[in-house]
């Protein structure tokens, strides 16, 4: 009897990209960079999470690092536009 294919087991950390980018915004806040204002105009961005994990589903089978990569710059691009529209502190 042919054994199962055994399937990649690593996978791309995206719950650590995730908490690394949560983390470097509270870092930047704590450091006086950004206003502790912004989590109201970054909650408006929550789709954006929607999305990305859309796309991590959707490319995990073709590259799942290319997907990794995409949310992260998701997760960028949602920042870039809650500063743009908060205003520099």
């Amino acid at each position: 009897m042919p054994e199962p294919e055994i399937r990649n087991r690593y996978r791309p950390p995206l719950f650590g990209i995730f908490l690394l980018f949560l983390g470097v915004i509270l870092l930047l806040q704590n450091l006086g960079v950004l206003a502790w204002g912004l989590w109201r105009e970054l909650w408006r961005f929550w789709p954006v999470l929607v999305i990305g994990l859309g796309f991590r589903v959707l490319l995990r089978d073709y590259n799942p690092w290319l997907s990794s990569l995409l949310f992260l710059v998701l997760l960028c691009a949602g920042l870039g536009a809650a500063i743009w529209q908060y205003g520099l502190p």
